[in-house]
Formats: C-alpha cells, sequence, structure tokens
C-alpha cells in the first residue's frame, strides 16, 4: 500500500472513485451488515449481530473480495489497485467498528494499527450507521458470477483439478452481465474463461449447469469411461434435488394463506426462482442425456 501512496486520512470516508461493479458490491453489502447489525443490536438480537459480521468479514471480505482483488493489487493499473486499497481499508475499518461491542479488545488492537487511523481509541469512533451505498441490483447480477465460480470449482474438485489453472468455456445467455466480473470469475475459479451462446460438448469434456443461465463447459484427458459414469451419477443426484427444490417451491406457493399475506416482492422472487429452477432443469435433462448416450458408445 505504500507504494501506492495512498491518501487514508479519513477512513471513514466513503471511497469515491469507486471504479469497479465489484467494489460496489463489497461496499453494498457493507451497507447491508450495518443496517442487520443495527437492527439486531435495537432488539437485543446479538446473535443476528454476530452472525452478520462473521458473514461479511468472513465469507464476502476475505474470502471473495480480498481474494478477488489480488490481481487488481498485482497488476499494472495503479489507479485501480489504488481504489481496491482505499476499498479494503474503508470495509475493514466499519468492520472492526461493528464488532467492537462484541470483541472490544481485539477491535481495539485493531483499530491501533489501521493506516490513516487518528483516533486514540476506538471508542472515539462514531459507530457505522447509515452508510447507504445498498445496489441491489449490483448484489442480484453479481450473485450469477459467484454461481459460476462455485459451479467451476465443484467441477474441477470432482476431477481432481483444483490446484489447476484450466480453461473454461462458459455456454451463457447473460454474458454482458458475467463479462463484467470475468477477471474476478477468472481470479477466484481459478481458471480462463471463453464466453459463448451455444457450445457443444466433446467427448471429453466435462460440464455442468448454473442456474438457468449458463452451463461451463472444460476438457479433461481421461478416458471417456471414467468421467462419464461419475459424471451421470452426479447429474442424477443433481437433478433430483432441483426437482425437489422446485416442487417445494410450487407447493409453498400454491397455498391460500402464501397468495393472501406474501408481499408482491416475495412472490416476484418466488417466481423468478421457479422459472430458473425450470430452465435449469430443462438443461440439465439435455445434458444428462447426452452423457447417457455417450456412456453406451463408450
Amino acid at each position: 500500500m505504500s507504494q501506492l501512496q495512498l491518501d487514508v486520512a479519513d477512513l471513514s470516508a466513503t471511497p469515491t472513485l469507486v471504479i469497479s461493479p465489484f467494489d460496489l458490491w463489497i461496499l453494498s453489502r457493507l451497507a447491508y451488515t450495518e443496517v442487520t447489525v443495527n437492527k439486531a443490536i435495537e432488539s437485543y438480537d446479538f446473535f443476528v449481530a454476530t452472525s452478520a459480521i462473521k458473514n461479511f468479514l468472513y465469507g464476502e471480505f476475505c474470502d471473495i473480495y480480498l481474494e478477488g482483488s489480488k490481481s487488481v493489487l498485482r497488476g499494472c493499473n495503479k489507479k485501480e489497485a489504488h481504489n481496491v486499497c482505499l476499498t479494503l481499508l474503508y470495509c475493514l475499518n466499519m468492520g472492526v467498528r461493528l464488532f467492537a461491542p462484541f470483541m472490544p479488545f481485539l477491535a481495539e488492537e485493531l483499530h491501533q494499527n489501521l493506516p490513516g487511523n487518528t483516533a486514540d481509541y476506538i471508542t472515539s469512533e462514531l459507530f457505522p450507521s447509515k452508510l447507504g451505498c445498498r445496489r441491489e441490483e449490483i448484489e442480484k447480477e453479481f450473485q450469477f458470477a459467484l454461481d459460476v465460480i462455485s459451479v467451476i470449482r465443484k467441477s474441477k474438485a470432482t476431477q481432481g483439478m483444483i490446484q489447476q489453472k484450466i480453461p473454461v468455456i462458459l455456454e451463457t445467455s447473460i454474458t454482458e452481465v458475467l463479462e463484467v466480473h470475468k477477471t474476478v470469475i477468472e481470479t477466484l475459479a481459478n481458471c480462463s474463461i471463453e464466453f459463448t451462446p451455444k457450445y457443444s460438448p466433446g467427448s471429453n469434456t466435462i460440464s455442468d449447469t448454473v442456474g438457468g443461465h449458463s452451463s461451463v463447459h472444460f476438457n479433461c484427458n481421461v478416458p471417456e469411461t471414467n468421467i462419464t459414469d461419475e459424471h451421470v451419477k452426479n447429474a442424477i443426484k443433481k437433478e433430483d434435488n432441483l426437482r425437489k427444490s422446485l416442487d417445494k417451491l410450487i407447493v409453498m406457493t400454491s397455498h391460500e394463506g402464501y397468495k393472501e399475506k406474501a408481499s408482491e416482492k416475495v412472490k416476484r422472487n418466488h417466481s423468478d426462482k421457479i422459472k430458473s429452477l425450470q430452465e435449469e432443469l430443462l438443461q440439465l435433462g439435455i445434458y444428462l442425456k447426452s452423457l447417457q448416450e455417450r456412456r453406451k458408445q463408450g
């Protein structure tokens, strides 16, 4: 950070030079966490408060944003790296303040070592409130990228290729959405991505569906009989789980009580989820049929 000559005079100021949807996503998740924590504290629900803080710091900040930003920090674009560092420091500062009531000694130790810290004690700092920056549409779009990352990682792990950086074909109907997060997907899934609207897998191609919008494909240079048996089994299991989820949603949304009491937003979300599950089942059925035919031919 010192090499970038960061101006960290005010860690309480929201970064204003945000140039990446990834930065906007983590700031949005921070804003959501702040609101959740403040509401939980007001109602004395400390379990909800600490769970929200843990989910943000461990899951979203460290596992996703920090790891996903490493390629930017190693890159040649100093402006992007500068802004990532400011965003990292801002989120860390606000995160430390959020958990100060629950872990005061640890929070104080971290606070004293934050670059740009001017307050003598963390208790002198204002508790985070009304941070703003919530962007639900960006969160929704980034969730598509997270789903792709999860499927690629799982498919690589099944083949014992988790440590290998491999080329992946991403067959998708939402290229414009996912292209924005291409670097993050490649960094977190340890792969290189090529987008295409349509792809025909070969005999040694590993494939899997991602929601109702995408499929991932990559080649595995092992005998075909070693991959089809395993993947037919996995595909059948996935199909069964998807059908159970779909049936459960359909039953729930069919109840009169749900129709009368559920908000329009909840109904829209469930309707979108049902449509997504139906589309994914359709894609998965085509893929499963292809696998079964290839196994017979092998």
